[in-house]
Formats: structure tokens, C-alpha cells, sequence
């Protein structure tokens, strides 16, 4: 039984460490929801997504998570961003550049925005 307590104690200061490490890790997540005019995604929105992943992991800034639509929202992600207000910056400089028509949010969490049902 005292072997049993202390390895569970081993796990637990062990875990605990690794927590702790963890701890300084000031990554977070940046989201984009667009409004767009069909239920679904179209190549165009695929197309922009290529555009921005393209600026974001060239300057490391953070990786592509993942896409996906619904409800007239498209809605794409990056994890591992370093300096949010830098990231949404570059989106937003990237959007008036290319897209000045585009209806979007950029936030640190996903949003139900423009989806209709």
C-alpha cells in the first residue's frame, strides 16, 4: 500500500511540474468569422484562407487549425499565436487591402455572428 501512495505522490509532483511549465506559455488561439452570401463555404472563402494561413505561418506567427461553415458564417482558426494584436493587425491590413467588402470579426474565441438559420 505505501508503494501505491507514494507513486501515486510521484504522479501527482511529477504532473504538477509539468503544469507549472505550462504555466509560462502566453499562446493563444485567433479566430476569424465571416459573413458570407451561401449557406456554405465556396472556393473563394477556401482561397482566403490559403491567403492569410500564407502571411500568419510565414512569419510564425501561429498555425492553421482548421475551417469550417455553416449558416451563411465561415469561420477559420489559428492556434499557438505569439502576439494577438500583431496577428489581428496583419489580418486586418491583409482584409482592406484585398477584401475591403468583407463583413468579418476577428476575436481571441469563437462566435455565432452572422450565422441565420
Amino acid at each position: 500500500m505505501k508503494k501505491l501512495l507514494a507513486l501515486i505522490l510521484g504522479y501527482l509532483i511529477a504532473a504538477s511540474s509539468a503544469i507549472a511549465d505550462d504555466s509560462g506559455d502566453l499562446t493563444s488561439e485567433l479566430w476569424v468569422m465571416i459573413k458570407i452570401d451561401t449557406p456554405f463555404r465556396t472556393q473563394n472563402e477556401i482561397e482566403l484562407v490559403e491567403v492569410v494561413t500564407s502571411a500568419i505561418e510565414s512569419k510564425g506567427s501561429g498555425e492553421l487549425d482548421g475551417h469550417s461553415s455553416g449558416g451563411f458564417q465561415f469561420e477559420f482558426n489559428y492556434y499557438g499565436i505569439k502576439d494577438y494584436e500583431a496577428a489581428k493587425n496583419m489580418l486586418e491590413e491583409i482584409f482592406q487591402k484585398n477584401y475591403p467588402e468583407l463583413t468579418y470579426t476577428i476575436s481571441n474565441e469563437y462566435q455565432v455572428k452572422y450565422e441565420k438559420l
